[in-house]
C-alpha cells in the first residue's frame, strides 16, 4: 500500500496519480464487463485485429454501454495468442486462447445470455475449480508463500487434477494483504495466516463447506481481476519488471499512473542522492540478462564517474537475438516502465538527455514509445524539471535502418550515423555525438 508523500515531487506525484485514480473510477463506474484482447505484435499476427472488431461490432450493435473493450500486452503467453479475457464485476475473469473473430461473436452473445460458451477455449480447460490469488503488491515475500501454500493443500487434498490456480490481478487494490478467490462458486477469502489456505481448501474445495470467518469483506473484493500468471507457468516465474504486461492499457498513462509507475523516480528526486540511487541499484544484486551477468549497480557507478560534462544514456532495444522478443513485449506491453527506469538511471549517472535505440521492424513499440514520452512530458515526469524537482531529463527515439550490430556500442556509433564499430572496453565509456572518451 501507499505511503505518505513526504517530499515535493513525491507530492505532486501523488496529485497526479489521485487525479487518474479519479478519472478511471468514474470511467469505469457503469461496467459490468471488462473484455481485454491481447494486441501485442504476437497478438495481432495472430489475428487480433480481426477478433477486436468482430468485438467492437457486436457491442455496438448490442446497444450495452456497460461493456468495455480494451487492448493489453502480451502476458508471456505468445503460443496461445489471440488470448481474450472477459472479466465481469465482482466475478473470476475467464481467459480464453486461439481466439478467431467468429469464436469472439460467439463468446459475446453468449456473454449477453449469462453463460459465455466455448469452454474448450479456455485457458485452463474444463478444471472444477480455478483459484485465483491476488496480492496488494506491498508483501511480495508472504504473498509467495501464500501461493506455494494454496498449491500445496491443493496437491495434498488430492485436487490437483481437478483444480487451477492462477496468479491475478487488478489496477487499483482495495484491500491489504492477500485475497484467494475460488471460482465458479465466486467466494473471496482473506488469507492472514500460514494455516488459512490449507482450511480453505480442505472445507470448500474438498469437503464443500465455505469458511465464513475467513470471508474479505465485500467492500475489499476489487470489480474487475485481470489474469497474470496462466497454469501452465504459475510458481515457474516471477514477474517484476513485466508485472504490468497485459493487465494495463500501454497507451493509458492514467493506468500506468495508477498501478504505482513513477513513484521510485518521485522517491529519488525528493530526497535520495543520486549515490544513494547508485547504492540502492548495487545492493539489490540487479544484473544484466546477458550472458556475462554484469552488476546494474557497478555499471551505473562506473558510468557516474567518467569524466564529462554531458552524458548521454542510450537504451538498446534493438535485440538482435533470433526469437528473442523481450524488448518487444516490454516496450509494446508497459512503455512508462522503461522511462522511469530510464530518468532513475539518468539521474544516477548524471546523464540529463537519452535515446532509445530501436528496430523499425517494431513499430508498435515505437508508437506507444512516442506517445508515451509526449504524455510523460505533458504530465512532468520528463523534460524540464521533473515534478517540480532540479532534475531534467530528456528522451528521444532513435531507429535503425537494418540490422547491423545488436550491441550498445553499434548504438552509439548509429547515433553518430557511422557504421557499427568494435566496442571499446565497457559500453558506458563510448564516445556519442562527436564528444571525447577515455578509450581511443
Amino acid at each position: 500500500m501507499s505511503t505518505l508523500p513526504d517530499s515535493a515531487p513525491q507530492r505532486q506525484l501523488e496529485s497526479l496519480r489521485a487525479q487518474a485514480i479519479s478519472r478511471w473510477q468514474q470511467q469505469t463506474a457503469g461496467y459490468a464487463v471488462q473484455i481485454s484482447l491481447g494486441m501485442a505484435t504476437c497478438g495481432v499476427s495472430a489475428g487480433a485485429e480481426a477478433v477486436w472488431q468482430a468485438l467492437a461490432e457486436e457491442i455496438r450493435q448490442s446497444g450495452r454501454s456497460d461493456i468495455a473493450l480494451e487492448r493489453v500486452g502480451c502476458i508471456g503467453q505468445c503460443h496461445a495468442e489471440p488470448l481474450l479475457e472477459i472479466a465481469s464485476r465482482g466475478k473470476a475473469p475467464m481467459l480464453y486462447g486461439g481466439v478467431t473473430p467468429e469464436q469472439a461473436r460467439t463468446l459475446f452473445r453468449g456473454l449477453l445470455q449469462g453463460n459465455p460458451p466455448l469452454a474448450n477455449l479456455l485457458v485452463d480447460g474444463s478444471s472444477r475449480y480455478r483459484l485465483y490469488l491476488l496480492g496488494d503488491g506491498a508483501d511480495r515475500a508472504s504473498y509467495r508463500q501464500y501461493l506455494a501454500d494454496v498449491i500445496a493443500a491443493v496437491a495434498q487434498a488430492g485436487l490437483a487434477e481437478q483444480t487451477q490456480i492462477f496468479e491475478a490481478d487488478c489496477l487499483l487494490p482495495s484491500f491489504q494483504g492477500t485475497l484467494l478467490v475460488v471460482a465458479p462458486d465466486e467466494t473471496a477469502y482473506a488469507l492472514r495466516a500460514p494455516g488459512d489456505a490449507a482450511r480453505i481448501v480442505n472445507a470448500h474445495l474438498r469437503d464443500g463447506q465455505p469458511v465464513p470467518e475467513l470471508l474479505a469483506a465485500p467492500e475489499t473484493i476489487p470489480p474487475f481481476l485481470h489474469t497474470l500468471n496462466v497454469p501452465t507457468v504459475t510458481l515457474r516465474q516471477l514477474r517484476i519488471a513485466s508485472r504490468h504486461c497485459g493487465v494495463i492499457d500501454p497507451q493509458s498513462l492514467d493506468q500506468a499512473l495508477i498501478v504505482g509507475e513513477y513513484r521510485a523516480l518521485a522517491t529519488a528526486l525528493g530526497g535520495q542522492t543520486p549515490e544513494e540511487v547508485l547504492q540502492t541499484v548495487f545492493d539489490s544484486g540487479l544484473r544484466g540478462r546477458g550472458g556475462g551477468g554484469y552488476r546494474t549497480g557497478q555499471k551505473w557507478r562506473d558510468a557516474r564517474t567518467v569524466p564529462g560534462a554531458q552524458k548521454y544514456l542510450i537504451c538498446n532495444a534493438d535485440e538482435g537475438d533470433p526469437g528473442a522478443f523481450m524488448d518487444r513485449n516490454m516496450l509494446e506491453g508497459d512503455p512508462h516502465a522503461i522511462l522511469e527506469g530510464m530518468a532513475l538511471a539518468g539521474y544516477a549517472i548524471g546523464a540529463t538527455e537519452a535515446f532509445i535505440y530501436i528496430r523499425s521492424e517494431y513499430p508498435q513499440a515505437v508508437a506507444h514509445l512516442k506517445q508515451a514520452i509526449r504524455e510523460a512530458e505533458e504530465a512532468g515526469l520528463l523534460g524540464n524539471a521533473i515534478l517540480g524537482s532540479p532534475f531534467s531529463f530528456k528522451i528521444s527515439l532513435r531507429r535503425r535502418l537494418r540490422m547491423r550490430r545488436g550491441d550498445g556500442a553499434a548504438a552509439f556509433h548509429r547515433r553518430r550515423a557511422r557504421h557499427a564499430q568494435p566496442p571499446p572496453t565497457l559500453p558506458e565509456h563510448a564516445r556519442a555525438v562527436g564528444l571525447p572518451h577515455r578509450h581511443q
